[in-house]
């Protein structure tokens, strides 16, 4: 095992099958104040290891969010403060490391021509609103938010979509510094859509984060690939962009187990839809019992709820009338779905907008937290997963290079399941569906295997990490490894002397490209040294790090398309 990560045993034994795999949670605040509440959100925000519950809440003269710290995962209790005291008429919210602090922030987006709102979590889940920078004076009629990192630096951008006023939706890339700065100009934040929301997904697998942005009113959803440097293409042509529906949110998991990213999209009275991602932009149509429920849908999100192996689809419905039930869908392992009717939580009734999955007493098995609102008065609803006898594994990633919160990170986990050698994939996120968030933490049910025998991480650095046989049944902590993770990249350069005292020596292939960028951070992810590569001859550059003090650091080189990386100490 790498010496960078350690393994936390979760002592669970394994559950008798039963008649129904959820029960509701009846008492506590968390499912007793009513509310208008619009998303939901599972993240650990005092660093626990276990998962809070954010739940926004967006009656139109304003009303005051909730914040539930997780009791090691027993109950809830409300937290008092800045974060749950803004009276203002939220939607959507995200929340991400933006800081790379160790400590999960949150972005609050507001409608009704608010401001939206951003908190820094000072530790401890103790919060202090950002009152400065566009980033927080902004606002008007934004939908929902989601953090992703654009550009693979090492610190995650925000998108936010907006679906009145003049519906532009902006992107703020972070520079590390603190501060936002606006992108403008680019398709993703000219286009003028009624959006409702966002995803940030690699759904091309070419290592950076690409966006979808789901539109209603009718109008066709967008694609925009992510070309590096801040620079997108949108892909108008293909089947996931051609159709004119009224489309609330979407989602997106590899349902089939084929490596790569399948799209769930939700649609008001419409019927939903879901996608195979075959490949090279092309996106098949999959018949399932979606086709013929014609409901009022806002949100889904994809979990393997029952430990199978296999992604199935929760997906809510509200506002168009009083006493809608929410669809689940379970996936057959055969690319095939049925759907669950006499089961919760497909049988509760209400008005419900987002919805996130999360282990929140850790006992390996997915629950599902929803935020339901009918005439603003409505109880949220979290529905316990009791469990089965099936197997599993989760990984809590710690970027170091990468961003913090590891978002845009893949997991690769194999496992006999059956009696077959069944691959899956994970993608960290910070929005699914409408409005909402699923656990950070990564999920894997791996049925009757009794040993993980690979695991893969694929940092947003390029940096990979393998991993084998592992035991089942546990919760590991990966952190990136920057002193021996294997490059995704050949790993072609060569610096010296190392350890360094005055200069440093640099040799590449890559020096020739005049554009090539020298950057040294150290092991907090601060930069401490930028330049454009300069003394080149053929391929090689000399950097002067006398000013630097004693320790270790990171070296990069590269451009927006192309990074090496090494570890070098100075003396």
């Amino acid at each position: 095992m790498k010496k960078l990560f350690y393994l936390t045993l979760l002592t669970i034994m394994h559950l008798s099958t039963n008649a129904q795999q959820f029960s509701k949670v009846i008492t506590g605040d968390i499912v007793t104040t009513a509310s208008g509440s619009r998303s939901c959100n599972f993240i650990d925000i005092n660093n626990d290891d276990f998962q809070d519950i954010l739940i926004t809440n967006g009656s139109t003269g304003g009303e005051n969010n909730l914040l539930y710290i997780n009791n090691n995962g027993e109950s809830f209790t409300l937290v008092e403060g800045i974060i749950t005291n803004d009276g203002t008429p939220s939607d959507g919210a995200s929340c991400a490391d933006f800081d790379n602090d160790g400590n999960i922030d949150a972005f609050i987006v507001n409608w009704y021509n608010e401001d939206n709102l951003l908190y820094k979590n000072a530790g401890d889940g103790i919060f202090t609103k950002i009152d400065t920078g566009l980033i927080a004076t902004s606002g008007g009629y934004s939908e929902t938010a989601s953090w992703g990192d654009a550009d693979n630096d090492g610190f995650v951008d925000l998108y936010v979509t907006n679906s009145a006023g003049n519906k532009a939706n902006t992107m703020y890339r972070n520079t590390g510094t603190g501060y936002f700065e606006v992108i403008t100009n680019i398709s993703p934040t000219t286009d003028n859509y009624y959006s409702r929301s966002v995803n940030w997904i690699d759904y091309d697998n070419d290592g950076d984060q690409d966006l979808y942005i789901c539109n209603e009113s009718n109008q066709k959803n967008n694609l925009y690939r992510n070309d590096g440097n801040f620079q997108f293409t949108k892909l108008t042509d293909i089947s996931i962009t051609t159709d004119s529906y009224a489309s609330h949110s979407s989602s997106w998991g590899d349902y089939d187990n084929d490596g790569d990213y399948d799209l769930f999209v939700s649609n008001y009275q419409q019927n939903n839809q879901l996608f195979k991602n075959e490949g090279n932009d092309i996106f098949t149509e999959v018949a399932g019992p979606w086709n013929t429920d014609i409901g009022c849908s806002f949100s889904s999100s994809f979990g393997d709820y029952d430990n199978d192996g296999d992604l199935d689809i929760f997906v809510t419905n509200g506002y168009c009338s009083n006493d809608l039930q929410n669809f689940l869908y379970r996936n057959d392992g055969d690319d095939g779905f049925a759907k669950v009717t006499n089961e919760l939580p497909a049988t509760d009734q209400g008005n419900s907008y987002g919805c996130a999955w999360g282990d929140y007493d850790n006992n390996g098995f997915l629950d599902l937290v929803v935020a339901n609102w009918q005439d603003e008065s409505q109880n949220n609803y979290l529905y316990k997963n009791d469990g089965n006898q099936n197997n599993w594994i989760k990984i809590k990633l710690i970027g170091e290079i990468s961003n913090r919160s590891a978002i845009g990170t893949k997991v690769r986990c194999k496992a006999q399941i059956n009696g077959n050698s069944v691959w899956q994939t994970r993608e960290v996120s910070s929005q699914s569906g409408y409005c909402s968030q699923n656990s950070l933490i990564v999920h894997f049910g791996v049925y009757d295997a009794m040993v993980i025998d690979s695991l893969q991480i694929l940092w947003n650095s390029g940096i990979v990490q393998n991993f084998t046989n592992i035991s089942v049944d546990n919760m590991i902590q990966i952190v990136e490894d920057i002193n021996t993770g294997i490059r995704s990249q050949s790993n072609i350069i060569s610096v010296y002397p190392n350890p360094v005292q005055d200069y440093l020596t640099i040799k590449s292939p890559v020096l020739k490209n005049k554009n090539i960028h020298i950057e040294v951070f150290n092991l907090q992810g601060e930069k401490v040294f930028y330049s454009l590569a300069y003394s080149v001859n053929n391929e090689e550059a000399k950097v002067d790090l006398v000013n630097l003090i004693n320790g270790i650091y990171i070296l990069r080189i590269g451009d927006e398309y192309y990074q090496e990386y090494s570890k070098i100490i100075k003396e």
